[in-house]
């Protein structure tokens, strides 16, 4: 199983491919991510780390820049005992021009949620 932080979320609150639909409090999304981890981590082989702000509608934002409790919900995987691959998932033009100091700094970002 992949989960897919914005995808579960967007499923789980019948709000498909409209983020707006979304609550715009992060300690409710954290709830629902956690719901979500409880039962389908046992089978998680990969999480798509996706951070969007529902009051915009913007996705896949660059993680920290949006609303999304991902380094509450990461710390509570990494608590589980998970063990898997982590993709981040932002917008093209999030990293456009392509560096190796912005997918550095994506990388960074992300592996600081594990620590």
């Amino acid at each position: 199983v992949a989960f897919d932080t914005q995808h579960y979320l967007e499923w789980q609150l019948g709000a498909f491919r409209d983020l707006t639909q979304l609550p715009k409090n992060s300690k409710e999304l954290l709830r629902i991510l956690e719901e979500g981890w409880l039962i389908l981590g046992p089978h998680v082989e990969e999480i798509h780390l996706n951070d969007c702000d529902p009051r915009t509608g913007e996705r896949n934002m660059f993680p920290g820049t949006g609303i999304m409790p991902l380094a509450d919900f990461c710390s509570m995987v990494q608590s589980s005992g998970w063990n898997g691959c982590v993709v981040p998932e932002v917008a093209p033009q999030t990293l456009f021009p392509y560096s190796l100091k912005k997918l550095a700094n994506l990388r960074e970002t992300v592996e600081s949620y594990f620590i």
